[in-house]
């Protein structure tokens, strides 16, 4: 069977869609204007990649909808929750290895290196 056959496979799975589903939230959270919400997002994430119950599922997810988000987390405006992208990311590397993301992960770590860190703004 085919690498393409197989995605397909694990994207039409019950299994795969009742998580994807069950994540959505979590994933629209990523790209709201409310920190909270992102950290609380983030969070989730870190949780749901530091214990998987099925790795398969969790590195489709990952790879397909979520490294894209994290890399759009990188130039959050808080700290706390760009630290939290890198920690999932880290994990998932650490789990899965680095694949085709790598094309998006590298230049955004190249760039976040390239510049002055952010301030935060008095609360």
């Amino acid at each position: 069977m085919s690498r393409s056959n197989d995605k397909t496979k694990m994207a039409d799975s019950a299994e795969y869609l009742e998580f994807e589903q069950r994540h959505n939230r979590y994933i629209n959270m990523l790209a709201e204007n409310d920190r909270n919400l992102r950290r609380q997002a983030l969070n989730e994430f870190k949780k749901t990649c530091g214990t998987p119950k099925n790795m398969e599922i969790l590195e489709f997810f990952y790879r397909a909808r979520l490294c894209k988000r994290l890399v759009l987390c990188l130039e959050d405006q808080v700290e706390k929750n760009r630290e939290l992208a890198i920690e999932i990311m880290t994990t998932m590397v650490e789990h899965v290895g680095l694949k085709d993301e790598s094309q998006m992960i590298l230049p955004a770590i190249a760039a976040r290196m390239a510049k002055i860190p952010f301030t935060e703004p008095c609360k």
